[in-house]
This record gives structure tokens, sequence and C-alpha cells, in this order.
């Protein structure tokens, strides 16, 4: 287990297999690194999936086929490929930071998912290092962690 705050000297070093940013209304590191990875966050935040066609949804019908709709997805986390951008090899906007142990709990879903232990969460305004203090210290990862303050 590893616990590390790094200052914003430090923020983009490498050695973390993937980058957690909170949504882009709520850190200025998040629109920091949205222009680096050409705006891709807000791009997809911005999508709205276009309908099935009615045929489709005919034929669905009378099959008694499986139908997932995409709808109402952006409130699920977004996975962005940066490696040629960014020190990583991933940035992951998570949103839905109402509920600063939630948002936590997501954050370590994803590390179990991916299978890597080995992220750097750049925090949003509101939380405190004690916060990351108190849920953090009894997790198996290595994770670093960049205060919210504004850069």
């Amino acid at each position: 287990m590893g616990i590390q705050m790094l200052t914003k000297a430090s923020a983009y070093m490498t050695g973390a297999d993937y980058w957690i940013v909170p949504p882009l209304e709520h850190s200025h590191w998040t629109q920091t690194l949205n222009w680096y990875l050409n705006f891709q966050i807000s791009k997809q935040r911005a999508h709205k999936s276009a309908d099935y066609p009615e045929s489709l949804k005919k034929i669905i019908d009378d099959n008694d086929l499986p139908f997932q709709s995409f709808e109402g997805q952006n409130n699920q986390p977004l996975m962005i490929a940066s490696q040629n951008r960014l020190p990583t090899q991933f940035v992951i906007e998570v949103p839905n930071i109402d509920n600063t142990k939630d948002w936590f709990e997501t954050i370590y879903e994803i590390s179990k998912k991916t299978g890597s232990k080995k992220f750097r969460v750049f925090l949003p305004l509101p939380v405190t290092e004690s916060e990351v203090l108190d849920y953090w210290s009894t997790k198996d990862v290595e994770a670093t962690f960049v205060t919210g303050e504004v850069i």
C-alpha cells in the first residue's frame, strides 16, 4: 500500500498507469488535461447518440432480441487513451462527485477492474487531504493524489 500526495509541480510526472480526473466543471486540472487531449472530454460529454431507426426497433421487438440503449451513459466514467499526449496511458474522467466516498468507491472499482493499482487522482476542489487518507489508507493501491488547487 502506498499513498502519496503530490505537489502542483510534480503532477505531470510519470509513474502512474492512468490518471483519474473529476468532471470539467469541478477541476482546473481536468480543464487543462482536456486541452492536452484535444478537448476529447468536453466533446464526449456534449455528444448525443442518435436514436435507433424505427425499422430496427421493430425487428428487435418482433424477434424478442435483447436490446440495450446507450442513453444516459454520460454518468459513466470516460476513458481516453493519452499515451501520445501525456505521460500516462489513459485519462479517466469519473463524474458524480457529489459524495466524496462514492466517488472514491468508483475509482477503487476502476482500479480493481483494470487490474492496476498504480494510478494518480487529480482531486476536485472540495476534497481534502484528510478525506483522502481516511478512505485510501486501508486500500491495497499505489496511488498518488494531486490536490484540487487552482493551477
